[in-house]
């Protein structure tokens, strides 16, 4: 993944036409008019900023479910591109947005090391915005099977209905924290996401990750010759080996017509089925 980052940005520098070839899917084209507008909101323990959207019919008296959103690189995506994306959506069907701003999701960070430690920071804040959002509104919990394995010494956690979601270099944060905090989470969602298997941690997969529905789903169109470099199509493939190897059974892996493209109701249309009832609109 080094040489790909090294790689890709020297090719930025040379052929920018190029760079904006592979990036023209990510324009923002979802619908734009909502009863309210989404908010910049900063998390007190990290002080990452976050955008939020809250539907206008939220009220505290019964549970909602959660989207958190990964963004790509800039400048073709942001948080609050991702806020854009989502909130006609959440207002149609009743779900609560949270974009956290991410310091990994950049082209530019060619030294492992530092790119590694931005990981680990986005880690901690994604939590710590969970961690906020679930704090100040009510959000639905999860009734799931505990696993099958001998009782571990862990703390017993709150599962919620929370969809941990990224697009493009947004992936590397969402497979780093969703793999390893799959028990925080109702369901996984790569959109057109890069992959670093060497991020995740060794220990990040057990029995909670293996019951977690996650789905990988990526343009079959706009990946040229180069997907498995340049495009998130080859490492879409590389992201769905690794997962089945390591026994994560209920990942699927999708094609859709088109390029990279934003595809949030493509989304919202697997988790849907995983949700209660009572939460679907």
């Amino acid at each position: 993944m080094k040489t790909r980052r090294t790689m890709l940005a020297a090719l930025l520098a040379s052929v920018p036409v190029l760079a904006l070839a592979g990036s023209s899917g990510c324009v923002v084209t979802q619908d734009q008019s909502t009863p309210v507008d989404a908010k910049l909101v900063t998390e007190p323990e990290t002080g990452r900023r976050y955008w939020l959207y809250v539907p206008s019919e939220y009220g505290p008296a019964r549970p909602w479910p959660l989207v958190v959103t990964l963004h790509g690189a800039g400048p073709w995506d942001s948080s609050e591109d991702q806020i854009r994306e989502w909130k006609h959506l959440a207002e149609q069907h009743g779900l609560i947005v949270a974009a956290p701003a991410l310091n990994s999701a950049s082209l530019t960070r060619i030294r492992r090391g530092a790119w590694l430690a931005d990981l680990r920071g986005d880690e901690r804040a994604v939590l710590a915005v969970v961690a906020h959002v679930t704090s100040s509104y009510t959000i639905a919990e999860v009734a799931r099977p505990a696993p099958t394995t001998a009782p571990t010494t862990k703390p017993a956690r709150v599962r919620r209905h929370i969809l941990l979601t990224g697009f493009l270099e947004g992936g590397y944060a969402l497979y780093a924290i969703g793999l390893k905090h799959a028990g925080r989470f109702g369901a996984l969602i790569a959109r057109d996401c890069y992959f670093d298997g060497d991020a995740i941690d060794a220990d990040a997969i057990g029995p909670e990750t293996r019951q977690t529905p996650m789905l990988i789903g990526n343009g079959k169109d706009g990946s040229m010759a180069i997907s498995g470099w340049l495009f998130s199509r080859g490492q879409a493939w590389e992201a769905y080996g690794y997962l089945r190897a390591n026994g994560c059974a209920r990942a699927e892996r999708k094609e859709y017509r088109g390029g990279q493209l934003r595809r949030p109701a493509r989304a919202y249309e697997f988790w849907r089925p995983h949700l209660p009832k009572a939460l679907r609109r």
